[in-house]
């Protein structure tokens, strides 16, 4: 997964409730969880500007819900709603629209590098 993690140019955070507790080490298996490493992982690999939120749960819809490290590392982003079925296909656009603007930034950065 840390090959994974840092080879990609973007991270997306599928965020539902037992995720949120995942991350923030109060799932089964506390601070040892998959979920919860690759997070901190990517969070320092990564930083926020490269990773996309996409809330999967209404109840995950209000940020300030948001506690532990998602909420400390993504509570203050912009997501992606995806609970509402009928809007999805929106949705999908709306992400692959970010996907490509962080893309295409990530590319001219490279270009001005250069």
């Amino acid at each position: 997964m840390t090959n994974g993690i840092e080879n990609a140019r973007i991270v997306i955070v599928f965020v539902t409730g037992e995720y949120i507790k995942k991350v923030g080490g109060m799932g089964r298996n506390g601070t040892n969880d998959n979920c919860k490493v690759e997070s901190d992982y990517s969070v320092r690999q990564k930083k926020a500007g490269k990773i996309i939120v996409v809330v999967m749960e209404e109840a995950c819809l209000d940020t300030n819900k948001w506690l532990g490290a998602v909420g400390a590392f993504l509570g203050g982003r912009l997501y992606h709603n995806v609970c509402d079925n009928s809007m999805l296909d929106s949705c999908i656009t709306n992400l692959k629209e970010d996907i490509h603007r962080i893309i295409n930034k990530e590319d001219i950065d490279v270009d001005q590098a250069c």
